[in-house]
């Protein structure tokens, strides 16, 4: 957190029973303090038991089996929802703010099914979409993510970041733990903060309500 800028975590839901009541607190404990909670799959790693598209099992190559969903037909990406959604009543935290799947690849039919099933928003990897009525709505978003990044390529995401991505849409920065404490921890909080300075800051929440009242 800068300064008290409010964050949207990723919360993976599938947790030991011993870990339960600690993780539970853990959530209460940010949520209470303004930040929200989104639903980042149900384990993170993919079932490779399920069967899966081509685009699919590249997608498990590249991001060493964490593309959860990539590749699933409807019935297999809506079995895993059911398996997120339970997990997260489980924890008994109220209501998630949204859904991002992990690694953002996903079949083009996840985020109807994730709004069908209730959840306000659903990030993509290239815009956050909500629903209105029977509509998806959808707003542009760029996602500044240092995951899987060789040196020296997260130098220059962040400072693309800083000259380009706050230009239009909704910029998005990616945290992984660590990476505030790392080398580029510095560069990071610059760009937050320069992103603070044009007004940037946004939660889902607010985006959500904003993406339904332009189209009503």
């Amino acid at each position: 957190m800068l300064g008290n800028a409010p964050m949207a975590l990723g919360v993976i839901p599938s947790c030991a029973q011993t870990s339960m009541e600690q993780f539970r607190e853990a959530l209460e404990s940010f949520r209470n303090q303004g930040h929200e909670l989104l639903l980042h799959g149900f384990q993170h790693q993919a079932d490779v038991r399920l069967s899966r598209s081509w685009g699919g099992r590249i997608a498990l190559h590249l991001t060493h089996g964490e593309a959860e969903f990539a590749g699933l037909d409807e019935l297999s990406s809506r079995s895993v929802l059911e398996d997120a959604l339970r997990a997260w009543e489980m924890l008994a935290v109220g209501p998630a703010d949204g859904f991002v799947p992990p690694t953002w690849h996903a079949p083009e039919y996840l985020a109807e099914q994730v709004l069908a099933m209730g959840w306000p928003c659903f990030e993509s990897r290239w815009g956050i979409w909500t629903r209105k009525n029977v509509r998806c709505q959808h707003i542009f978003s760029a996602p500044v993510s240092l995951a899987g990044l060789p040196e020296p390529l997260p130098r220059l995401a962040l400072g693309l970041a800083a000259q380009v991505f706050s230009l239009w849409g909704v910029p998005r920065l990616v945290l992984h733990p660590g990476e505030l404490t790392g080398p580029h921890g510095q560069r990071i909080v610059a760009l937050l903060e320069k992103w603070q300075a044009h007004g940037q800051q946004t939660t889902y929440r607010a985006l959500e309500k904003k993406l339904n009242l332009s189209h009503d």
